[in-house]
Formats: C-alpha cells, structure tokens, sequence
C-alpha cells in the first residue's frame, strides 16, 4: 500500500536514514577488518542512533501508536532538570570516550586518525549548545494580552480558561501563510491555521477523541515539532510547529498537553470551569478593530461534503481521508 501524500513529504528522512545505517555498516565492516575498536565503538553508537531514528519515524508517520495514559515520551514528561542530568550524562560519556581515543589512537595515521576525536568534539558541542538551551525557553504563563486578541477575534471565548498556548508568529501584522495558534484547556485543544495573512481556520478537537499520538522533532536546531493527533473512529491530524517565535515553549506545550491526556485516560480530568481564574481586561486596552484583523473560520472535524457549491469552495471536506495536514 502505498503511504499518503502528506507521508511522502517526509519520506527523504527516511532515506537518509536507511542511507547512513547502510554507510555506518560499510564503516564497521572496514573497522572490523583491520581490528579498530575505536572505530567499531563510535560506529555502533552511530547506527544505533540511525535505527533508533528509523523506529521513531515509522511510528510518526505509518504506525501511529496508541496513547496510553503515563507511558512512553519520557523526554517531555520529565522535568528541566532532570533532561539536563540525562544529557550531562550522555556529555561525560562521550568525554571519557574522547580521552580514551585521545590517549590510545586507532593505528591509523593523518586525518583518519583524528576523526573520532573531531565527531566526539562535534556532538558535545552540539548537545551544549543546540540541545540543552531548548529547555530554557520561555516558561512564563500565557498573556491576557494574547488572549483578549483571541477573544476579538472570536476564537475563544471569556469564559474560555487557556491553560497553555503556542503562536508561530510574533504579531497579527507578522502572519505567513501556515502559521498557527494552538490552545490548549483542559479538555479540548482548540487550532487556528491561517491560510493568508487575512483568513484562516480553526477547529476544535476534544481530548476525550484523542486515542494516538506522535511527536518528532522538526526544523532547524530541532526546535519545531511535527505532532500527530489521532482521534478515535476518525482521521489523524497532523501539524507541523516550526516555532519561530520562542515566547511560548513547544516543549512545555506537549508536557501539559500529555498531563491533561493522562488525567482524562485516568478519569481524573479537571473541571473545565474552575481550571484557571477569570480574565479581567486593563484600563486602557484597545479592542482589536474588526477591519485590521484577519476573518477565523470555524471548521468541523465531523462535517460530510454536504455544504452548498458556494461553501465547498471555502471549506474543505474531511468525509474519507485518513490523515490530514492542519
């Protein structure tokens, strides 16, 4: 069966993966005949990356596991300072590697020679400085500002209590075409893709609908995410989060959004009503004028292709597909 085109899009990762497992294989080969035990060290840690990487992505993206409530995506269930603790681990790790190359060599000569310690180099540096900072973004609560723009815009409502948002954009004047709004509450997550700087889309998917779910890491540094969503009897939905804009952490998005799939998979979910205080507006605040910001049209998940021609051609109909780019 061949895989969807949303899936196909993704496909080159794949192969570049298959690709390095095939030279790390060749490598070893080669190292294993002329007895380079450095060599066969860092190689097998290499493919055993590839393989893993491999793994995550056929789960992502052509067997989409089950969400089970307290299990699996340690990395964004656990703490700050407990990713920091694993990564300074895998970092002291790599040093003892470095010193143990440094001061027995592979028998080998000139740039050969030096490989290793430049790749053992590479990836302490990467994890000091690309890895680790994704955890320090910011964690400050989401501003009534924003969400006073999401009630002009009719998105939310007052009454709405928004425990954690992500916006891909700096400003309404800054939207691009593909840029997103998620909110999240506490038990549902509501999603505004803008088609253009002045139209978009939102839909809203219950968390008690969600019963798959896949994360992965995405775009430059790894600071983006692909999240995959699956709902129950329905489609799995799929948005691509390039997280331009660092006010809100992705990472701390995903953490509350799997602490609220695991209290509902527990049947501990909050009460909706009482989940944050009310938000009262500042003197001085200026509404959002209606003919400066962009028109929100709201999308059912559900919906057949039953609308009139007129409104076919504005919205899209989800009756028989499978996955869905959102």
């Amino acid at each position: 069966m061949m895989p969807d085109p949303i899936t196909l899009k993704h496909w080159h990762k794949i192969l570049i993966i298959w690709v390095g497992i095939l030279i790390c294989g060749f490598a070893m080969f080669v190292a294993i005949g002329n007895s380079n035990w450095q060599m066969i060290v860092l190689l097998s840690f290499s493919m055993a990356y590839c393989i893993a990487a491999l793994i995550v992505m056929r789960l992502q993206f052509i067997a989409l596991r089950p969400f089970r409530p307290g299990k699996g995506f340690w990395y964004y269930r656990s703490a700050y300072l407990k990713k920091i603790n694993a990564l300074t681990v895998i970092q002291i790790i790599l040093f003892l590697t470095f010193v143990w190359v440094l001061i027995w060599p592979p028998d080998n000569h000139g740039s050969k020679r030096n490989s290793p310690l430049v790749t053992l180099l590479f990836l302490i540096v990467v994890i000091q400085l690309f890895v680790k900072p994704r955890g320090q973004q910011s964690q400050v609560p989401v501003d009534n500002i924003f969400l006073f723009e999401l009630e002009d815009l009719g998105i939310i409502r007052s009454t709405d209590a928004v425990v954690y948002a992500y916006k891909g954009f700096s400003s309404w004047a800054a939207v691009n075409d593909g840029d997103k709004v998620l909110l999240l509450m506490s038990d549902r997550l509501i999603v505004v893709r803008m088609l253009n700087p002045n139209e978009g889309e939102r839909i809203e998917i219950l968390l008690g609908d969600i019963d798959r779910l896949g994360i992965l890491t995405h775009g430059k540094q790894g600071l983006g995410l692909i999240l995959s969503v699956g709902l129950s009897n329905g489609p799995i939905l799929r948005f691509t989060l390039d997280n331009r804009n660092l006010q809100y952490s992705l990472e701390i998005f995903v953490s509350q959004l799997l602490g609220l799939l695991d209290k509902r998979g527990l049947g501990q979910a909050d009460n909706p009503d009482s989940a944050l205080p009310p938000r009262f507006r500042p003197e001085g605040y200026s509404r959002v004028k209606r003919d400066s910001i962009p028109v929100i049209r709201s999308i059912d998940l559900r919906m057949k292709s039953t609308a009139s021609a007129t409104e076919a051609s504005h919205q899209p109909s989800f009756a028989n597909k499978k996955v869905l780019e959102f």
